[in-house]
């Protein structure tokens, strides 16, 4: 365990480390091993997980027991911090990062809905746009084309004339007359 005394953002564990630190089987790290983009490998082949990847794969730190913790007073942090300091800055610090992803996930959602609203809106103005037909007068040159799908297209045939045809009885039609 040569870097779990400080865990600081910069700070790199192994797997079994990792998973302890975190709470999680060593499989889970595994696992999850090309979530964290800058884990790597050292030359004896054990990967090296930084604790920033860790966080920002949404994994959470658990406080270490207060034995581990007055260790690292001692090798490196400063000795007028007291241990209930340290541990209430650490609890402070995982709130905050809860917060954090709760607010990250509440704007995705949010910029789905408006996705969704925005696609919704397009879809009625077209809608709209059919039925109540083209722009009349000095109107229907300054109009730009109706927005819709671009694979809706309608053949000539079926165009609508302005004239309408006279009616034409079964034999005329049969004949093709």
């Amino acid at each position: 365990m040569a870097q779990t005394t400080d865990l600081g953002r910069g700070a790199a564990l192994t797997l079994t480390e990792a998973a302890e630190a975190c709470g999680v089987s060593r499989s889970t790290i595994k696992r999850r091993l090309p979530e964290f983009a800058n884990a790597d490998q050292d030359a004896s082949g054990s990967w090296r997980v930084p604790v920033s990847d860790l966080l920002g794969a949404g994994l959470k730190l658990r406080p270490r027991p207060a034995t581990q913790a007055s260790q690292s007073v001692t090798q490196g942090h400063d000795p007028g911090q007291s241990g209930a300091d340290l541990a209430q800055a650490r609890a402070r610090i995982e709130q905050l990062t809860a917060d954090l992803a709760a607010e990250r996930t509440a704007r995705q959602v949010a910029e789905a809905k408006v996705a969704l609203m925005a696609q919704n809106l397009d879809d009625l103005r077209f809608s709209l746009r059919a039925i109540s037909g083209p722009p009349q007068g000095a109107e229907a040159t300054a109009a730009t084309p109706p927005a819709g799908p671009s694979s809706v297209q309608v053949p000539a045939a079926a165009a609508v004339s302005a004239e309408p045809q006279p009616r034409r009885g079964l034999w005329a039609r049969l004949r093709g007359g």
